[in-house]
């Protein structure tokens, strides 16, 4: 991927990251970065353990929201493991019962959080005031995360470390 290609796509962070990768770019940078301008989820998470920032990391994830249609979006993916299978009953109140709802709810709170943390391990936790969710993200995980709706609220959140 040249730059003008990469400018084009990315916008107005594409001189960030080209700095941010500047003298890295090889064949496997490349394809990583094809993929993440698709919105696979993983290859975002690659550039971001260790070429570009967690902002731009988060703004490929805005961007890209929703492109990759294949389950490999960050809210997709959370959608589609932990968080359906043992937090659903949690988003009742909230009228999300489908995994569908459940992505899109994960996406508005990524997309649009109350506040947002840096946690250990890479992780990232967001938070919606309106919807008392917390989103975490696990790059590590193979589901990427969860999200639940906390008994004790923020305290919850603010309590993450």
């Amino acid at each position: 991927m040249g730059v003008a290609e990469l400018s084009a796509a990315l916008g107005s962070i594409a001189t960030d990251i080209l700095t941010s990768i500047k003298g890295r770019s090889d064949n496997s940078v490349d394809s990583t970065l094809k993929l993440a301008l698709a919105g696979d989820e993983k290859a975002i998470s690659n550039l971001e353990a260790g070429i570009i920032t967690h902002e731009q990391a988060n703004v490929l994830r805005k961007m890209t929201a929703g492109k990759a249609g294949n389950g490999s979006s960050l809210s997709n993916q959370i959608a589609n493991g932990h968080a359906f299978n043992k937090h659903i009953s949690e988003f009742g109140q909230l009228n999300i019962s489908t995994k569908s709802q459940l992505s899109k709810h994960i996406d508005n709170i990524i997309n649009n959080p109350s506040e947002t943390k840096s946690l250990s391990n890479g992780r990232t936790a967001y938070w919606d005031n309106n919807t008392k969710t917390v989103v975490i993200h696990d790059p590590k995980s193979k589901d990427g995360g969860t999200a639940f709706i906390p008994t004790n609220g923020k305290k919850y959140f603010d309590g993450l470390k």
